[in-house]
């Protein structure tokens, strides 16, 4: 293989169809060509019109890969986020402000600890120092900080300081019982949404006899058009839905329908019945 600005990267084609490059190629001679460029993936197509260069997110002849992050370190016991959570709710009863906790993993001990940096918060804000020396002895995992009685959510200033590739964490509605957690990471400056559980270990503390006893419901009534709107049908009325629906109600009733007709939807399918729903009840 050859490497070079003006030349790129060749790779071996598929069925002499297809090329691949990393760089600008001095020359392509297949009819679909695939760039890996600084703007991201581009498909070179030639003809004797023109040379069409567009971006693309499907290379043929190559695997998709999903967006993903594997840890290699084991997933943060539940009883460190409840600490910060209870550390959190005190700080608001005492004096209705923001507050900032971290996760660090101790290399020595292969363990996670939460630690306190000095901090100067406000009802909205939370300005902290970081522990340099606590950086070069431990690995930093997590920053996560409160938003009060507010919704948890990434502000703008959290996109613009969050750079770092690793994970941060937002808890609001600290006031209830069960306040809200967010968590997401940052994978070279673009954040990436994760599951509480993907992040978090949640014990199945329960005994498995107990799901035994949950026995799922079938409906045996079909939908058809004779039946005027679907808002009307016994599905809703069973289930204690608003007349006045929302998306997550039509979504529930587009798994319903999904159950009855003994179908399997993708994401598109759904989508569209949901718009559908959506213009009926308008």
């Amino acid at each position: 293989m050859a490497h070079g600005r003006e030349s790129g990267m060749r790779f071996k084609s598929i069925k002499g169809l297809v090329d691949y490059f990393i760089g600008n190629p001095k020359k392509i001679t297949k009819p679909v060509n695939y760039i890996l460029a600084g703007n991201g993936a581009k498909e070179v197509r030639e003809n004797e019109i023109a040379v069409f260069t567009v971006q693309t997110n499907k290379v043929a002849g190559l695997e998709p890969i999903p967006d993903q992050i594997k840890l290699k370190l084991p997933k943060i016991e539940l009883s460190l986020l409840f600490q910060i959570i209870s550390f959190f709710k005190e700080v608001y009863r005492k004096q209705k402000s923001e507050a900032m906790a971290q996760i660090y993993w101790d290399r020595k001990k292969e363990r996670y600890f939460v630690h306190i940096p000095e901090q100067e918060v406000s009802g909205a804000s939370v300005d902290f120092k970081r522990d340099l020396e606590l950086d070069k002895e431990h690995l930093l995992i997590a920053d996560i900080h409160s938003h009060g009685s507010m919704e948890p959510f990434f502000s703008g200033i959290d996109n613009k300081d969050e750079q770092e590739s690793r994970f941060f964490g937002v808890i609001g509605n600290i006031e209830e019982p069960l306040p809200r957690v967010k968590v997401r990471a940052i994978v070279g400056g673009k954040p990436f949404d994760i599951k509480l559980e993907d992040f978090f270990s949640i014990p199945k503390d329960f005994q498995e006899s107990w799901l035994d006893k949950v026995k799922f419901k079938t409906f045996e009534k079909s939908f058809n058009e004779n039946q005027g709107s679907l808002w009307d049908d016994e599905i809703f009325k069973d289930n204690h839905i608003d007349r006045r629906p929302k998306d997550e109600d039509r979504a529930f009733l587009v798994e319903e329908l999904a159950i009855t007709a003994n179908e399997e939807l993708d994401r598109e399918e759904k989508e569209e019945l949901i718009k559908l729903l959506r213009d009926e009840s308008a």
